[in-house]
């Protein structure tokens, strides 16, 4: 039995947008307006209809639990589970906050969120909760990335994925790219690194291959190379096994490394150098039997 659960939930678009009186939508009508707020009006149902039974299968079960909202302060040391209920940016974000500790997703709106990295829905979750509680569930890993900056770890639970380009998206991005030693000064709008998990997202739709997420790889993707019949290059993409390191040594005075969209930055100036490479702190992924 779990000590105490986090139930931690996003906080559905129709809320943030047309319930909020600070948003510059509240109150509004028009009719395209109207479109938009019925439709988010329906994906608002849907996730706290799910939000609901989640909290009453888990009364039904006597599981303790917290619930919050995602973009808050928690502590998540203080949790043996964490349940996410809404898409993969939920889970995405208990991801990198925890290390031991059992993670299940619930996608909450399976009609209008794809939920990839999701355990189950509102209609298996009872059922995922019964087995997990009667252990009849297995523990698969799901690889994250750990970052260093000038040999400094600076984050090291990156389970989706990775850019490093210039601060600026309109300028170019100036760098040198080592792989295990193989070096290439490289020109283009910016480098993708992404897990298994992450080769689904942006680095798939770059033109980047999509992987087993039980894999202990990751890969790479150079974004639209500077063309120069000059230069060639070699190191435009690949994957990277569990034991390879991935070296960035940036020449631009105004760059920026960016995890999991825009939830985490961090600056980076003329010589620094980043490393990527497998975190030695898997995620336990719950599959049921």
């Amino acid at each position: 039995m779990f000590n105490k659960a986090l139930l931690l939930y996003k906080q559905s678009n129709y809320e943030i947008y047309f319930l909020n009186k600070n948003s510059s939508l509240f109150g509004k009508k028009n009719k395209d307006i109207d479109n938009i707020s019925k439709r988010f009006a329906e994906a608002h149902k849907a996730h706290y209809k799910t939000l609901v039974f989640v909290e009453k299968v888990l009364s039904e079960y006597k599981i303790k639990y917290e619930k919050s909202a995602r973009g808050k302060n928690i502590k998540y040391s203080e949790y043996d589970l964490i349940i996410t209920v809404g898409g993969d940016g939920t889970f995405l974000e208990a991801s990198r906050k925890i290390t031991g500790q059992l993670l299940i997703g619930v996608n909450s709106d399976t009609k209008r969120s794809v939920g990839k990295l999701c355990t189950c829905t509102s209609k298996t979750f009872k059922t995922t909760i019964h087995n997990i509680l009667k252990n009849k569930y297995t523990i698969k890993k799901l690889h994250r990335l750990q970052i260093e900056k000038n040999n400094k770890v600076i984050f090291s639970n990156c389970l989706n994925e990775i850019l490093i380009c210039h601060s600026n998206p309109g300028a170019m991005s100036r760098y040198f790219l080592d792989i295990n030693g193989v070096v290439e000064e490289q020109f283009s709008s910016g480098i993708w690194i992404a897990t298994p998990c992450g080769s689904t997202g942006a680095i798939s739709s770059a033109g980047g291959k999509k992987i087993n997420k039980y894999n202990r790889s990751f890969q790479f993707l150079a974004r639209e190379l500077y063309d120069s019949k000059r230069k060639k290059y070699f190191l435009t993409s690949g994957i990277a096994n569990g034991s390879s390191v991935i070296s960035i040594h940036s020449l631009m005075r105004n760059g920026k490394l960016f995890i999991d969209g825009n939830h985490y930055s961090c600056p980076i100036t003329y010589g620094d150098i980043l490393k990527v490479y497998i975190s030695p702190n898997p995620l336990d992924s719950v599959e049921i039997i």
